[in-house]
């Protein structure tokens, strides 16, 4: 305090005490707690600005404006918010919790109380992956602007159609565009952050994609792929079944997990052993009427005539997969689980495996487009769903095949072609793999569509510009279909040189990622993820 303030100060208080004298004691008492008064007042103005301004700052921050401003992460010489770490890591979230009960996921428990495995929570395994792929896609965006590659018009195009077509949704269901975003990816998000993360993302992909096709490969290239990884590519006819050793789960009175003892281990080990060698017999009988009665006694599970994909992780694919393999040969395979230590082994059950036939099937992939018409579930007079014999869910088949019909009509009078079937797709199938790109699929395998679309579709009399109208109960649904011809090379082929193209994007992409390692940091920010 200056001394000039100070002798004011002074002066002040000289005052007051020069006008007190002469008066009562009451009245300097009274004019006493006036003066008290007045600092109590000064005091609470003072506390109340500052409430009003942390209570502005509070509201400021917990709206989101600062978690959609403030840098969360920095990768390169780009910066991103919290918020838009939250659209990966929500939809890295959003796609576990529809199977969380198969990974032990309980979404009604708070995230940084669950372990994933020992000493990382669901909530660091969800954020870590959200890390690693916004770093992904903002590497490939800052090289794609290094080269000075833009996003596509159809790119742009397409993010504005899919964002009009979320209005759309949210609309004919009674909510804003704003609670859906802030439900399905976190309370900071917004339109104009899911716009950006959105073109973001699909510039992203647009230039992977033309990093991964620059490396140009011939059909030599895919003879030499197919020797080094014949068993991925061929296909294999075969029956497999896994007799399972089952257990009993009890509970004590507290509702506690009791293990089954060791002699209840064992009898169920030997009930599965007897399975098996049933199962084997049945085979070698070729008694295919006790194979399935044996198959519904023992609950096995039927692994036949899978792609390598799905029978790679299986016990039985050294033996089905060798070069030594014949027509009828049986083998009944444990299926078995090592301890984390290496020291002990559990028994989950007896594979038995027939192997038929091996070949290198070579058709040409399908290109086709589709509409879906799905099947509503069939409702009784009360409104009550339907359910057969069995407790399963009657379908309105009818209903779609009305439906179907109409849109065949309509699409027959707006030219009843290719892009006259799209134009409908994305407004009326119910195929979300496909509407988002006009009903189109290409060089599509027999493994990746239905049952009903891979007879008609890979029927030797298909022709370019066949059309069909299908019921299919695999999609339940019927399906409108335009086909439009077969790619040009052998589907092995194209899965050959997809490959090594891959091989060679992920070489670049690795070189490339090394020269962001020291340039990847997050801020306190990151801790609003």
């Amino acid at each position: 305090m200056s001394e000039e303030t100070k002798n004011l100060n002074h002066t002040d208080d000289n005052k007051e005490d020069v006008a007190k004298k002469g008066m009562s004691m009451k009245e300097r008492k009274k004019a006493l707690e006036e003066k008290k008064e007045k600092r109590r007042t000064k005091i609470y103005i003072a506390i109340g600005v500052v409430v009003a301004i942390l209570g502005a700052a509070l509201l400021f921050f917990d709206g989101g404006t600062l978690q959609r401003s403030m840098t969360a992460l920095t990768v390169g010489d780009k910066t991103y918010s919290a918020a838009e770490v939250d659209y990966y890591f929500y939809s890295s979230y959003n796609s576990a919790s529809t199977y969380a009960r198969y990974y032990g996921l309980d979404t009604s428990k708070s995230l940084k109380d669950q372990e994933i495995y020992e000493g990382t929570t669901w909530y660091d395994y969800f954020r870590d992956s959200a890390k690693k792929e916004l770093t992904n896609v903002s590497i490939l965006v800052q090289e794609a602007e290094k080269e000075g590659y833009t996003l596509s018009e159809e790119g742009q195009q397409e993010v504005e159609d899919a964002i009009a077509d979320l209005k759309e949704h949210c609309k004919e269901n009674g909510y804003s565009l704003k609670y859906y975003l802030q439900n399905t990816y976190g309370r900071y998000m917004n339109e104009k952050t899911y716009h950006k993360v959105a073109l973001e993302y699909q510039l992203a992909q647009e230039y992977q994609k033309k990093v991964t096709e620059s490396y140009e490969k011939t059909d030599k290239d895919a003879d030499k792929y197919y020797k080094e990884h014949a068993a991925e590519l061929d296909t294999f006819e075969y029956e497999a079944y896994e007799v399972p050793v089952k257990t009993e789960t009890k509970t004590d009175k507290d509702g506690k997990t009791v293990e089954p003892t060791e002699k209840e281990t064992k009898a169920a080990e030997k009930k599965a052993k007897e399975g098996a060698e049933k199962l084997e017999a049945a085979l070698k009988a070729g008694d295919m009427k006790q194979v399935k009665k044996l198959v519904d006694e023992y609950g096995c599970t039927d692994y036949s005539n899978r792609t390598y994909s799905s029978f790679s992780s299986c016990g039985f694919k050294d033996w089905l997969t060798s070069k030594d393999r014949k027509a009828d040969d049986i083998k009944t395979i444990k299926n078995e689980t090592e301890s984390s230590d290496g020291k002990t082994t559990t028994l989950n059950g007896y594979y038995v495996v027939q192997f038929d036939k091996r070949y290198l099937d070579e058709y040409h992939g399908a290109n086709f487009r589709n509409i879906l018409v799905k099947a509503e579930a069939a409702t009784d007079k009360d409104g009550e769903t339907k359910k057969d014999d069995d407790g399963n869910t009657v379908y309105d088949y009818d209903a779609a095949k009305e439906k179907a019909e109409k849109l065949q009509q309509t699409w027959k009078k707006d030219g009843g072609d290719a892009d006259a079937l799209g134009a409908l797709a994305e407004e009326n199938s119910g195929d979300s793999t496909s509407n988002y790109n006009k009903g189109k699929y290409e060089k599509s395998s027999k493994e990746d569509v239905t049952d009903t679309l891979k007879a008609w579709l890979f029927d030797e009399k298909r022709k370019e510009g066949d059309t069909a109208l299908l019921k299919d109960e695999d999609a339940q649904g019927y399906q409108l279909v335009y086909f439009e011809g077969y790619g040009e090379k052998y589907h092995w082929q194209d899965v050959s040189i997809a490959a090594l193209q891959k091989e060679d994007y992920d070489k670049w992409y690795e070189k490339v990622e090394k020269t962001y390692d020291d340039k990847i940091t997050t801020s306190f920010m990151y801790r609003f993820v």
